[in-house]
């Protein structure tokens, strides 16, 4: 048998191309790259707090048809709504703590942070205003506090998208300015 292709004392040998690795880290595959962490995956928060904002703002367009309609229905589906889109939000807080967690994001821009805490907030308490009974579960409270939380989650989608990490573009002309 040829001795290239033996496995027999493949521990102590090292490649000869890469002679200056140690040979555990060329047998795993773990070399190395000299690029910072929070580079290599992207964050996962940005899927869930779009998710949670879509159905936020589905509940707002529901409320408006209440309104217009006064089919009980759409009361209904203004609470699944905003139900599972509180459940998506603190999917996205999960998602954000792990994402800080890994070095997916380098750092948390806080008031975009504070704004989408503001719109959950605000959505509990419309949870809250929706669970009464008849016409008043939308009418005019529910109305106002979904249009309060669309206006916000509409606001700050068009500033920078879902994510609450800061831009790279905003941390590298800061660097530039310093």
């Amino acid at each position: 048998m040829d001795s290239r292709y033996s496995t027999i004392d493949t521990a102590r040998r090292a490649p000869s191309r890469h002679a200056e690795l140690p040979v555990p880290l060329m047998m795993w595959g773990n070399i190395p790259t000299g690029r910072p962490v929070f580079h290599t995956c992207f964050p996962v928060h940005p899927r869930f707090v779009g998710f949670g904002a879509t159905l936020l703002i589905g509940a707002f367009a529901t409320d408006v048809a209440y309104c217009v309609s006064d089919l009980f229905q759409w009361e209904n589906f203004s609470t699944w709504l905003i139900t599972a889109g509180l459940a998506s939000a603190a999917a996205g807080a999960t998602a954000l703590i792990s994402d800080a967690m890994r070095h997916r994001i380098a750092k948390i821009d806080w008031r975009r942070f504070s704004g989408f805490s503001a719109a959950a907030l605000l959505s509990i308490l419309n949870a809250f205003v929706h669970s009464r009974d008849a016409y008043t579960a939308v009418v005019p409270q529910g109305v106002i506090l979904s249009g309060i939380v669309t206006a916000i989650l509409l606001a700050l989608g068009w500033w920078r998208g879902w994510s609450v990490a800061k831009s790279s573009h905003s941390q590298a002309s800061g660097r530039r300015q310093s």
